[in-house]
C-alpha cells in the first residue's frame, strides 16, 4: 500500500512539473475572451517567462498598472481582453496569464498590432514597424494617424546615470530609468523622418513641399501647438497634396 502510495505520489508531482512548464511557455486562449475575427481558436500565443528587474528609480514600462487589451497576430487572429502592459526597456509586450498569474513576454514575430482600451472609449493603438534603413530590426510605435502619411511615436526607456542616491531598500545607486518620446513621420515609401512638436521643424520635413504645406494650414486655419494640431494638420495635407 505504501508503494503505491509513493507511486501515486511520484506521478502526481511529474504532472504538476508538466503542467507549470506548459504555462510558463505559452499562452492558451482558454481563459481569454476572444471576438469574433480570431479564426484559429486553438492557437497559442507564443513567448517565454518574463522576469521584471529591480528598478530602484523610474520604471521599465510605459505604465507599472495592468491595462486591458488586445492583441493582433500577423495571420491576423485577433485577442480581446488581456492583461497587458508594455515594456518600454526591452520594446517588448507583456502578457499577464489569467490561471497562473505569471508574466509572459510575448513573441514579437508573430504579432503585428496590440492596444490598450481607454476609460474614456479612446483606443491606444500599437503596431510593429521596421525602419528603412534598419530592415533586421522591428519596433512597437502608437499610431497616432495611420494613412498614407502616419505619425507615430516610439516610447524608449533609458538607463541613464544620476547623481548616487540612496534606493528604497537602502542601497547606493546611480542610474535611474527615463522614458523618451520620439515623434515620427512616416512618408510613403517607408521613409521615416523625426520631429519635434514645433511648426518650424515640422514644415522643414516637406523640403520642396514646404510652402504648399504652409499654404495648406493657413487655408485650414491650422496652427501648430498641440499634438491634436498636428494630427488635424497631417490629415489636411495628406488629402491636398498625397
Amino acid at each position: 500500500m505504501k508503494a503505491m502510495q509513493k507511486r501515486l505520489k511520484t506521478i502526481v508531482t511529474c504532472l504538476l512539473i508538466f503542467a507549470g512548464v506548459q504555462i510558463h511557455a505559452q499562452i492558451t486562449i482558454q481563459g481569454f475572451t476572444l471576438t469574433t475575427e480570431a479564426n484559429s481558436t486553438k492557437y497559442k500565443l507564443p513567448g517565454k517567462q518574463f522576469y521584471p528587474l529591480y528598478v530602484p528609480s523610474g520604471s521599465e514600462f510605459m505604465d507599472d498598472k495592468w491595462q486591458l487589451g488586445y492583441v493582433i497576430l500577423e495571420n491576423k487572429d485577433r485577442y480581446d481582453s488581456l492583461r497587458l502592459k508594455f515594456n518600454t526597456y526591452k520594446n517588448e509586450v507583456i502578457c499577464l496569464h489569467n490561471r497562473s498569474m505569471s508574466m509572459i513576454e510575448l513573441d514579437k514575430n508573430v504579432i503585428k498590432e496590440f492596444g490598450f482600451y481607454s476609460v474614456i472609449d479612446n483606443l491606444m493603438s500599437f503596431q510593429k514597424l521596421q525602419r528603412k534603413d534598419d530592415p533586421e530590426d522591428s519596433h512597437y510605435f502608437k499610431m497616432l494617424y495611420d494613412g498614407k502619411l502616419k505619425i507615430v511615436i516610439l516610447y524608449q526607456t533609458i538607463e541613464k546615470k544620476v547623481p548616487a542616491y540612496r534606493d528604497k531598500l537602502g542601497f547606493m545607486r546611480n542610474t535611474s530609468f527615463e522614458m523618451r518620446t520620439d515623434y515620427y513621420l512616416i512618408f510613403p515609401g517607408n521613409d521615416f523622418e523625426k520631429f519635434k512638436l514645433k511648426r518650424t521643424p515640422f514644415l522643414n520635413l516637406f523640403g520642396v513641399k514646404k510652402k504648399e504645406v504652409r499654404k495648406v494650414l493657413r487655408q485650414n486655419q491650422i496652427r501648430l501647438f498641440h499634438e491634436r494640431d498636428f494630427i488635424r494638420a497631417i490629415g489636411v495635407i495628406e488629402k491636398e497634396l498625397y
